[in-house]
């Protein structure tokens, strides 16, 4: 399914908004309304982008975040993220606000930086637990601790931690399997794909594929 994306008028989103801090990947815009992502290669550290394939979908997904970004900062382009349900959320530069501006559908695809011609996805099609991720590192941040998953809310005076509709056992046992003890970080992103870092022989953390989320066993979709 090809890419669809409708816009709504903006508002400000209460719900779960969280990235990975620092450098981690995320989407953007540029002035001209194309959509892209920004990462590093997990291994070499080599700083990538990859661009969108243009569509008349992805134009306007471009566009709404920047219209928004416009009308809050003067400036266009910036930083988007894409949740587990499609909701486009959109940080505004300087403050702690956030706004949804729409809903995508379907699976975009990403210009490959490292076979010109090419494109890639974030769907995670044919992988399997434990199989190297090695595309950006994108998502919702959730974490699994003794409790079981949570989704950690933080402003600048108090946490707290929201729980989904059920435990999911299967994805705990999952994460389990590559993260055996502790409190472990994992991200979900647009497609469900289920998503955790493991450290290697040289002490790198790198993204490995876990799973996919059961909705039935997960947060419910916030408006």
């Amino acid at each position: 399914m090809k890419l669809e994306f409708s816009d709504c008028r903006p508002r400000l989103w209460k719900g779960r908004y969280r990235r990975i801090p620092g450098q981690e990947p995320a989407f953007y815009t540029n002035a001209k309304d194309e959509v892209l992502v920004r990462w590093a290669d997990h291994h070499t550290g080599d700083k990538l982008e990859s661009k969108i394939e243009k569509t008349p979908a992805a134009r306007a997904l471009g566009k709404s975040v920047n219209e928004l970004k416009e009308s809050k900062t003067g400036k266009r382009g910036g930083s988007f993220l894409i949740n587990e349900f499609g909701q486009v959320l959109s940080p505004v530069y300087g403050t702690t606000n956030r706004f949804i501006v729409g809903e995508v559908a379907g699976v975009p695809r990403f210009q490959d930086p490292d076979t010109p011609g090419h494109w890639f996805t974030l769907t995670g099609e044919g992988l399997k637990l434990g199989n190297v991720w090695k595309y950006p590192y994108i998502g919702l941040a959730y974490n699994l601790g003794d409790t079981g998953i949570y989704f950690k809310f933080e402003d600048d005076e108090c946490s707290s931690k929201q729980k989904p509709i059920q435990q999911d056992e299967a994805l705990v046992a999952a994460l389990r399997e590559l993260r055996p003890f502790g409190v472990l970080r994992f991200v979900v992103n647009l497609h469900g794909v289920v998503l955790t870092k493991i450290q290697d022989a040289q002490g790198r953390w790198c993204p490995h594929f876990v799973s996919r989320i059961n909705l039935n066993a997960w947060f419910e979709k916030e408006h």
